[in-house]
């Protein structure tokens, strides 16, 4: 560090950056000034690192020098021109030292030197027999490195003449080459090397221990480059910063300027400001073509080392969007029958097949012609009517005009023609009957069908089709061409007695829809009784060789209208029907019967009646005699006290509710039955119902149940 109250001796550190030609050996002797008796000489260590070096200090004998002070230095080689003569290898000089007394005004003595090698002469140097000698030999060849210090014996040189005094003298030896740039040196560096012209090559110099109370700013920008972007003539985009700093010590100040009028900073060519600051960089593409533009802003700052400093903006202005109106048709054609009806709309899309926005607006201007909408942003559909009221049979044509401001087509042009035909005599449906009437009885069969006849009274031709509003109606064919037939059916169906109308529709295009309607009157049924029924079947059960199984009774009723009269017979030897009121008692004779089962037949007749006759199966099954059998199983119960009660049905089954047909059907009056013929070891279940005089039968009594063992 630098500091004036050191001893001058103390101060001086030297650095010699030596190299050497290929050709010669330049010896340079440097007085350092020293007090009689005393030498204090700072030398660098063996490894002489840049900016690292450490010194030592030789204790003086005697007191020092009062001389001024000195920084110190360091000598760097200047690189030699290239093709000069001073060019060569670069190698590392290593310095010889050896200890002495020092001699003041001693006379030197001269000694021959050897040629360097490379070199045809030697040159004569000073012996120095009391004062110390530094002795630099640096090899031919070799990278350039700091010198390396050794001792070394050398001869008493005379006082320097560059110093004013007898001091100790240094020989250095170094090719060094020229070109070399670094600040001047001092001024007893410039003397000695006017003195000595074998150390011009030695042209650096810088001092390690500058002067503290100089500082230097260093000028900072971010970021180096800006980039914009923009429509021609549009909007400016949004500024962006440039921030400018001092990263080094003192105070910067600045100004920074821009080359190009579309570029400001803060808005204005240039701004200045001290340290730190922000710009605002904006750009204006008003006036500017389509393209990439450059611009620079420059960035000076006073004492800054770095200065000026710069940065580039690149300005990118494109084409402003432009819209182009595109249509999905250029014509539209309609048709229409004079005094017919209006054609179906139609339509023309708009679309923008350029850029930006398209703001359309669609004319017409024929009052036979519609347009809506007449106006959009963008896509959009137009729906395009015609109104054919009034107009002559021929075609007529007008234009659609659709305009869009900026577009680079506007305006275009949709061509709209509407031909109108003469109206052709057309098809009329012509039906004969114009209307139908039918007659059928409640609960009997259909009505005989009956038929209309179509035919064409118009022009062209006459396509028909047929339907009709009733579920009891019925017609065939639903449709046909000209003239033809179609039949009509009603249907008598569930109908009840009354009068009912329906209408047959005939439809044709073109022509004028025709209604037929249809009557149909249902009359009252003549009274007709009907046989009515209860059971429907019979069924007996008996042991050969034991008593007749007990009487079955049916009940007679008319379920129709008008008076029932019947008869009854019967078609088996063992069987006998009997009429007993509005009964048929069915008794079994078993005389003679072998094991087996047989089968018989009840006949109900009734003349008039609508389901005469009526048949009732009997069955009657006979058992071995040899078959185990207990005792019988006797019910009783409470006689019914209905004034229509007709009798009594029994029913029998071996699991409970397994009940088929009854076993016995008693008459009115009786209260007990005595159900015999059982097989051991099974439990019997029964039920009885009772019926009336309608066959109606009640549901089943509780239930009862007895084991045969």
């Amino acid at each position: 560090m630098y500091s004036p109250t050191k001893p001058l001796s103390a101060k001086i550190s030297k650095r010699l950056l030596l190299g050497i030609t290929l050709a010669s050996l330049i010896s340079i002797e440097t007085q350092i000034p020293m007090a009689t008796g005393a030498a204090a000489i700072t030398q660098e260590n063996s490894s002489l690192q840049p900016h690292n070096s450490s010194t030592k200090a030789l204790s003086p004998t005697v007191k020092s020098s009062p001389a001024g002070t000195r920084k110190s230095h360091r000598l760097v080689r200047r690189p030699a021109l290239l093709g000069s003569s001073e060019a060569g290898t670069i190698g590392t000089a290593t310095l010889n030292q050896a200890p002495s007394t020092p001699a003041i005004n001693t006379p030197p003595s001269v000694k021959t030197v050897p040629p360097e090698p490379g070199t045809t002469s030697t040159r004569g140097v000073a012996s120095e027999k009391q004062t110390p000698q530094i002795s630099f030999a640096a090899p031919i060849a070799g990278p350039l490195a700091l010198m390396q210090t050794t001792p070394v014996t050398a001869a008493a040189a005379a006082p320097s003449a560059l110093m004013g005094s007898a001091q100790p003298s240094t020989r250095v030896a170094a090719a060094t080459p020229s070109g070399a740039r670094g600040p001047n040196p001092p001024g007893r560096m410039q003397r000695l090397l006017s003195e000595l012209p074998g150390a011009a090559q030695i042209v650096a110099y810088q001092e390690e221990d500058p002067d503290p109370t100089v500082v230097t700013p260093t000028l900072t920008r971010n970021p180096s480059v800006l980039s914009f972007s923009a429509i021609q003539n549009g909007s400016s985009p949004g500024a962006q910063a440039l921030t400018v700093t001092n990263t080094g010590p003192g105070t910067l100040t600045w100004i920074a300027s821009a080359n190009s009028a579309w570029l400001t900073l803060n808005g204005a060519t240039s701004t200045s400001g001290t340290n730190l600051g922000s710009i605002s960089v904006r750009v204006n593409p008003a006036g500017l073509s389509v393209g990439t533009h450059s611009g620079l802003i420059t960035i000076v700052g006073t004492g800054a080392t770095n200065s000026p400093q710069t940065v580039s903006v690149s300005f990118d202005v494109t084409a402003a969007p432009t819209p182009t109106i595109g249509l999905s048709a250029t014509t539209l054609s309609f048709s229409a029958i004079q005094g017919g009806s209006n054609p179906a709309n139609k339509t023309i899309s708009v679309s923008n097949s350029g850029s930006g926005t398209l703001n359309w607006t669609a004319t017409e201007n024929a009052s036979w012609l519609s347009l809506s909408p007449a106006s959009g942003a963008g896509s959009g559909t137009i729906s395009v009517a015609v109104n054919t009221s009034g107009l002559s049979a021929g075609t007529v044509s007008s234009p659609i005009t659709i305009a869009a401001s900026g577009s680079t087509n506007t305006p275009q042009t949709v061509t709209v023609s509407l031909t109108i035909t003469a109206a052709a005599v057309p098809p009329a449906i012509g039906v004969t009957p114009g209307s139908l009437t039918f007659t059928a009885q409640q609960g009997g069969g259909n009505p005989t069908p009956q038929s209309l006849a179509i035919r064409n009274t118009g022009g062209g031709t006459l396509t028909w089709t047929v339907s009709n509003n009733s579920a009891w109606l019925s017609h065939s064919p639903t449709s046909g061409t000209g003239n033809s037939v179609v039949t009509i059916s009603p249907i008598t169906g569930s109908l009840t007695a009354g009068t009912y109308n329906g209408i047959i529709t005939l439809y044709a295009t073109g022509s004028t829809t025709v209604n037929v309607p249809i009557t149909f009157t249902i009359t009252a049924p003549a009274a007709r009784a009907t046989i009515g029924m209860s059971p429907t079947n019979l069924s007996f059960n008996a042991t050969a060789g034991g008593s007749n199984p007990s009487t079955q009774s049916l009940a007679i009723t008319n379920t129709g209208t008008g008076t029932l009269t019947w008869t009854v017979t019967d078609n088996a030897n063992w069987l006998t029907a009997t009429q007993s009121g509005n009964s048929v008692v069915a008794s079994i004779n078993i005389a003679g019967l072998a094991v087996g089962s047989y089968s018989g037949i009840i006949t109900v007749s009734a003349s008039g009646a609508t389901n005469t006759p009526q048949a009732v199966p009997v069955t009657l099954t006979i058992a071995a005699a040899t078959q185990p059998t207990t005792g019988t199983v006797t019910l009783s119960w409470v006689p019914n006290s209905e004034s229509d009660l007709a009798g009594y049905k029994v029913y029998r089954a071996t699991s409970s509710g397994g009940y088929g047909a009854p076993i016995a059907t008693l008459t009115a009056g009786t209260n007990q039955y005595v159900s015999s013929g059982l097989a051991k070891g099974f439990t019997y279940f029964f039920v009885i119902t009772a019926y009336d005089e309608a066959g109606n039968e009640s549901p089943y009594s509780s239930e009862t149940s007895k084991s045969v063992y």
